[in-house]
């Protein structure tokens, strides 16, 4: 398991229910995250986009992009 799963199943319990369904998504879905944009991902997740940066931001990224990145090292590591 990399840090970013397990940084987002540290969070998942404390999250609200819209960042919780967006962070659950990533899980399931983790190697098409870095393929993704900030709207197909709040689509699949009937979340808005500032949903998904408030998460971004829970995360400790700054930005959507920088999220992508980690997932597609991550996704390029494994």
């Amino acid at each position: 398991m990399n840090d970013l799963s397990v940084k987002l199943n540290f969070l998942i319990p404390s999250l609200p229910r819209a960042e919780k369904a967006v962070a659950q998504y990533m899980l399931d879905n983790f190697a098409q995250i870095s393929d993704m944009t900030l709207i197909t991902l709040a689509n699949e997740t009937a979340t808005s986009e500032a949903t998904v940066i408030r998460l971004c931001k829970s995360l400790g990224y700054s930005s959507f992009v920088q999220l992508r990145q980690a997932f597609a090292m991550v996704s390029a590591s494994e």
